[in-house]
């Protein structure tokens, strides 16, 4: 659950967040926790959504060992 966002569904996941941005996710949703989400307009009524690692949160050991949801 975000602030911005009840509920979203993630499409993509990115490796980093500058990766994220040049994609085109550029939009906020306010979400706090080990991973950024963020949105990308398609048209006035609707948004596609991606997450990449939160640094602050997060610093896996090994690239293959991070997974936004935990599992």
């Amino acid at each position: 659950m975000t602030p911005r966002f009840l509920h979203v569904t993630i499409r993509e996941v990115f490796d980093s967040y500058d990766d994220m941005i040049k994609a085109g996710y550029t939009e906020p949703t306010h979400y706090r926790g080990d991973f950024w989400v963020n949105g990308m307009s398609l048209d006035m009524y609707h948004m596609r959504f991606a997450a990449s690692p939160n640094p602050k949160w997060h610093k896996p050991a090994k690239k293959d060992e991070w997974h936004p949801f935990g599992l």
